[in-house]
């Protein structure tokens, strides 16, 4: 198994390939049996592919800061800033107080209809389309 100079093991499959997004079950297995935490060579990153891990590091808001941003890529950090999911401690808070309760599964059980047929529209488009590879 290769690992990353760390001493981390490493995962050099490209996780955003058409393949990996219309099938992710077999590389999320692949990711737990690798260990707590993978080094995804091929997009510079550590992944945590545990449940555990991840509810830990969710928690730890002083080491794991989102609000410099989450994504894999300066663009799409820079465009989410000011949001929920950007955001940290109080702030989050506030943010995350002003949407919860739509969030709640009986407030979304009235579009869930409408929800997933735009999401099937949304995937159908990228497939037919092949947007998914450039990903």
């Amino acid at each position: 198994m290769p690992r990353a100079r760390n001493g981390v093991p490493e995962y050099r499959t490209n996780i955003y390939s058409t393949g990996a997004i219309v099938d992710p079950y077999p590389h999320y297995a692949r990711l737990r049996r690798l260990g707590p935490v993978v080094w995804l060579s091929r997009h510079r990153v550590f992944a945590l592919p545990r449940y555990t891990e991840c509810k830990a590091v969710l928690r730890d808001d002083p080491a794991f800061i989102s609000g410099n941003g989450v994504a894999l890529n300066p663009f799409t950090n820079r465009l989410s800033r000011d949001t929920t999911l950007n955001s940290d401690g109080a702030e989050h808070d506030q943010r995350r107080k002003l949407v919860a309760h739509r969030l709640l599964p009986r407030a979304l059980r009235a579009i869930n209809d409408s929800v997933d047929e735009q999401a099937a529209r949304v995937v159908d488009n990228a497939l037919r389309y092949g947007e998914i590879d450039g990903v």
